[in-house]
């Protein structure tokens, strides 16, 4: 499964919906920084409504439970891959292009302080929101896969 990532200039579009708020100041949207966390990260977080699995009710309408679902990523150019069963919940509901949101943090440090109120961490995230598209030509997948395993063991490796 691949997910477009690209931009066509040196950063990335700021919208609402992916302007950092809180503290601002240390968003950054340009290409090289958001590559260089996605290549160093080995794992991403999914989240996704799956579509047809109710979880709840919220004013006598059944309401789909939010999902988030740990998975291997690698950057492939402008392409997040993801590898996992075709018949998982997460897999089928991107090969159905529904949206799904992917999370990408590293942790630099934790730092401590006096009061416990004030222990913080050093991290550095990645967001990105879109649909992912399904890869389906079996040389591409091999491929993509072969990469894919160069990435998280070492290269060449695959």
């Amino acid at each position: 499964m691949s997910h477009d990532i690209g931009c066509s200039g040196s950063s990335f579009m700021v919208t609402d919906r992916t302007k950092v708020k809180r503290l601002s100041e240390r968003g950054k949207y340009e290409k090289k920084v958001v590559y260089d966390i996605l290549d160093e990260c080995l794992t991403c977080v999914y989240s996704f409504c799956p579509v047809n699995k109710y979880g709840f009710r919220v004013d006598d309408q059944e309401v789909p439970t939010p999902m988030s679902i740990p998975q291997s990523c690698v950057r492939y150019g402008n392409y997040l891959l993801t590898h996992g069963k075709s018949n998982s919940t997460l897999m089928k509901h991107m090969a159905q292009g529904f949206p799904v949101s992917v999370a990408a943090t590293l942790i630099d440090g934790v730092v401590f302080a006096r009061s416990g109120f004030n222990h913080s961490m050093n991290y550095r995230s990645v967001v990105i929101y879109g649909t992912a598209e399904e890869v389906t030509n079996m040389e591409e997948k091999r491929k993509l896969l072969n990469h894919v395993i160069d990435h998280l063991t070492y290269p060449g490796r695959a």
